[in-house]
């Protein structure tokens, strides 16, 4: 019987001081100093919550040196022990690291993009990575009131080869889906040629596409002018979309290596020479209802 009570009470002593060192362990972190000092919670009231504590604060060191998702030590990756208070208790919830909110936050806007030719290396550009010539310091202020809904005109940036126009416009597509609205972002040219073969292999996936540029909040068409006109490019898709989102006055940008009298001479010919100027007024009237013109200059950033 002696035996019994002596391995009791050695199993009680290991319990007592691995719990001393666990409190003052505890006393020494950042993390549970400053929680009881916010909440007015003194040495016993840590050593009777001791497991609380503990979990948040092990929890917490995990996350030291962590660079990514991938290197996570959690026992659910992207998730941490966060000490709560409240009741005049404390208590510990499980929350997302900054790793997995970002994850979580490039996923929503993958679902906001309803249609994406940005190319994979220009995935992550903001509006605050750009820089600007001097001479194009007003078009910054006007775009940053669009971005902030003071100005409800989009924009048709043109000008030479490597300006910036596209960049310009995928840091503000990604602007636009951080703020939580649908965007699409065309590649003209590549979108064309993707509806011909749609029309024939694909109808129904053809229609989605195209009442996504139509729904998006904001619609970014890149490189306009530099596809081969036909009725079918000129007057299927690109006045069928552009005619509903006048009708809805729905934000809409352009860039383009033409000025809008050089797009509508383009447009004004299909690829057999016949004139169409009535349909070319038509397009062109929309994209100057949707858009203000600027010609965008500086050097070239291509490189």
């Amino acid at each position: 019987m002696s035996d019994i009570l002596d391995e009791l009470q050695k199993r009680q002593e290991k319990i007592r001081r691995y719990d001393e060192e666990r409190l003052q362990r505890l006393q020494q972190d950042p993390l549970v100093t400053a929680f009881l000092q916010e909440h007015s919670l003194d040495r016993d009231y840590l050593k009777d919550h001791l497991r609380i504590f503990d979990d948040a604060s092990s929890s917490r060191k995990l996350c030291q040196n962590c660079r990514s998702l991938a290197d996570c030590q959690q026992e659910r990756a992207g998730e941490r022990w966060q000490l709560q208070f409240a009741g005049g208790e404390a208590y510990t919830t499980l929350e997302y690291c900054p790793y997995a909110l970002q994850k979580q936050k490039k996923q929503q806007e993958k679902k906001q993009l309803l249609y994406n030719d940005i190319p994979e290396d220009l995935q992550d550009l903001r509006f605050a990575d750009l820089t600007f010539d001097a001479d194009n310091k007003e078009l910054i202020l006007n775009l940053e009131k669009v971005l902030t809904g003071e100005e409800k005109k989009g924009y048709y940036l043109y000008g030479d080869f490597g300006t910036g126009k596209t960049y310009i416009s995928i840091a503000l597509c990604h602007e636009f889906l951080q703020q939580g609205k649908s965007c699409a972002f065309v590649k003209v040219n590549d979108f064309v040629a993707r509806q011909r073969k749609l029309i024939i292999e694909d109808i129904e996936e053809q229609e989605k596409e195209i009442e996504a540029l139509k729904r998006a909040d904001v619609l970014f068409l890149d490189d306009i002018g530099n596809e081969g006109v036909s009725s079918f490019s000129r007057d299927d898709l690109l006045f069928t979309v552009l005619d509903y989102r006048m009708e809805r006055k729905k934000l809409t940008f352009f860039t383009s290596n033409q000025d809008l009298n050089s797009l509508r001479q383009h447009y004004a010919y299909d690829k057999k020479l016949k004139e169409e100027k009535l349909k070319a007024d038509r397009l062109l009237e929309r994209i100057r209802i949707l858009a203000r013109p600027y010609c965008l200059g500086g050097r070239d950033r291509r490189g």
